[in-house]
């Protein structure tokens, strides 16, 4: 894999460095919030020269292979293992996106009631909403302290970023519930900020590196049928969880 020397790296809204790579012939590696089928890139990847693959979104609709960690498998190992400790009231804790009025994003709304459908009634998941802004610890430590104070019942919070489990971390020391022993963790996603956070929290790891070496590997293989490839999550026990004290 010479070619790995000339990765490019996209940061949000830079598309037209994808478009070159495709009109140069570059195989291609992407990883992107959004491709719109009429946008430059979405016409660009009607027919690419050299080998594409997307890692996210998920553009099979466009003809691209894509290689993906499916989100209800990834929250299912995570409510599974509460689940199995005892934990029914848990609530999940994803950012709102603002939408130009000021108000919640309904993708947000549709997302959490989809997961909520995961649980199958063995137990209750509370989706809760942390503002997305400058200081995301900080605004999830003010929200999850006002939604402990409104639900004491809860025994264990499912985030879906390192800065929401920061937060998390910061409100249950707010409100005098220790973790784990008063309270569980899991966050979705590992990094080195949740293996030396006090105390270490357990992860489900989406398997990122796994996902960029499976894209490599289609693109050197030359593999352009447009379908899903899946890479399994796996739960990283540290912790942050312990069996819940009432299992009533």
């Amino acid at each position: 894999m010479g070619w790995i020397a000339n990765l490019v790296v996209l940061t949000g809204g830079r598309q037209d460095a994808a478009v070159r790579a495709l009109m140069m012939g570059v195989p291609t590696l992407l990883m992107l919030d959004d491709v719109q089928a009429e946008s430059a890139l979405g016409i660009a990847l009607r027919s690419p020269k050299s080998p594409v693959v997307a890692l996210y979104p998920d553009l099979t609709g466009l003809g691209i292979p894509t290689v993906r960690a499916d989100a209800e498998r990834t929250f299912r190992v995570a409510l599974s293992h509460l689940s199995a400790l005892g934990h029914k009231h848990i609530a999940l804790v994803s950012q709102r996106r603002p939408e130009p009025d000021g108000s919640g994003s309904p993708a947000w709304q549709r997302e959490a009631d989809d997961l909520i459908k995961l649980l199958g009634g063995a137990c209750t998941l509370a989706p809760v909403e942390a503002p997305l802004g400058t200081a995301p610890i900080r605004e999830a430590h003010d929200a999850m302290c006002r939604y402990l104070a409104r639900n004491p019942d809860t025994t264990a919070f499912i985030t879906q970023s390192d800065e929401l489990a920061y937060g998390v971390l910061a409100a249950c020391r707010t409100a005098g519930r220790c973790v784990p022993e008063d309270m569980s963790l899991i966050n979705i996603g590992d990094s080195m900020l949740m293996e030396f956070s006090m105390p270490p929290v357990t992860c489900v790891d989406t398997r990122t590196e796994q996902q960029v070496m499976l894209g490599l590997t289609l693109i050197e293989s030359g593999d352009r049928e447009p379908k899903v490839h899946w890479v399994e999550p796996r739960l990283i026990e540290r912790d942050s969880v312990r069996p819940c004290k009432d299992t009533t």
